[in-house]
């Protein structure tokens, strides 16, 4: 159903599946009874796959919500989106002035920059929970993969999981939704082999390529959020991360511990929590700089041919 016709009259409105909006109503209707209600919006760990826009469609429609039931005059547009942790927490003490609005944590570098920054987010998320208490806001968290959120923010803290994905040929615009008994199963069955198939969702649904925001500024604020990260970075810990993905690679390479063996050795030894789809993340990222994924499709393309030879000569 199309949504927001008053707001965008040139598009008639933009398009939110029935069920995802009747959630969402729900949700407004009782954050007055001093509510805080996180959202998570996941990319089944891919990355590119319309994350934030569905975060930036569910913001915007929650304010317009907001402002029709509570009479508010809010605005959403890119001030309410932060794209690191200082951002998060600054922005939250402004908007604590202003009950019901909207937040959403889409770290700039969660998708480019691996373990470590989906280390350091979550471990801001932890704090933000732990030091801000009920601020009456609607949180959306945007993160690459449900399966690597600790389990209080997956399982205590957030009220449901978005989970955004692919279909077909790289079509984006498809969704699941699970709620709060949904959310919790397919964390029990599904963390251990990183599948989000494992148990049934509340429901699924299309989403538009739409922005109600303006596009060019939203990705000029990322760009630059992104820019910071980078140049924030020392050279000592640009190599440190150098030296932690080839050690990955060597280990996976070599035989030594699957996938799933190293991310339980580590997680189980160590503060920091990995996944195992972290891990192959980090593993085809050091392949494909070394050309070995290339190499490997040459060599496959080269079997296949032998074999379609050996059976068209039967």
């Amino acid at each position: 159903m199309k949504i927001c016709q008053k707001q965008f009259p040139e598009t008639e409105g933009y398009y939110m599946d029935e069920a995802l909006k009747s959630n969402l109503d729900i949700m407004v209707k009782h954050i007055k009874k001093d509510w805080d209600f996180v959202l998570l919006v996941s990319g089944s760990g891919q990355v590119r796959v319309g994350k934030s826009v569905m975060a930036m469609q569910l913001g915007y429609y929650l304010t317009q919500e907001v402002n029709e039931k509570y009479g508010k005059n809010y605005t959403f547009g890119t001030d309410n989106i932060c794209f690191s942790a200082e951002e998060l927490f600054k922005k939250s003490k402004e908007m604590f002035k202003f009950p019901y609005s909207v937040l959403i944590y889409d770290e700039a570098a969660a998708d480019l920059m691996g373990t470590r920054i989906l280390y350091k987010m979550t471990q801001a998320l932890m704090e933000f929970f732990r030091e801000c208490g009920q601020l009456n806001l609607f949180i959306i968290v945007v993160v690459p993969d449900f399966f690597d959120l600790p389990k209080t923010i997956a399982l205590t803290r957030s009220i449901a999981l978005i989970d955004v994905y692919y279909s077909g040929e790289f079509q984006r615009g498809y969704f699941s939704f699970f709620n709060s008994s949904k959310k919790k199963k397919l964390w029990v069955y599904g963390k251990k082999t990183l599948d989000y198939l494992s148990t049934g969702h509340s429901f699924h649904g299309r989403f538009a390529n739409f922005y109600p925001i303006n596009e060019q500024e939203y990705r000029a604020k990322k760009q630059e959020a992104l820019k910071s990260r980078i140049k924030a970075m020392s050279a000592r810990e640009i190599r440190n991360r150098i030296l932690t993905e080839t050690a990955i690679h060597l280990i996976i390479k070599q035989n030594w511990m699957s996938e799933t063996e190293l991310a339980n050795y580590i997680s189980a030894n160590t503060d920091c929590h990995m996944s195992a789809a972290a891990i192959g993340k980090i593993y085809n990222e050091v392949r494909n700089e070394r050309g070995e994924i290339e190499e490997e499709n040459i060599t496959k393309k080269m079997r296949d041919k032998v074999n379609d030879t050996y059976q068209l000569s039967i």
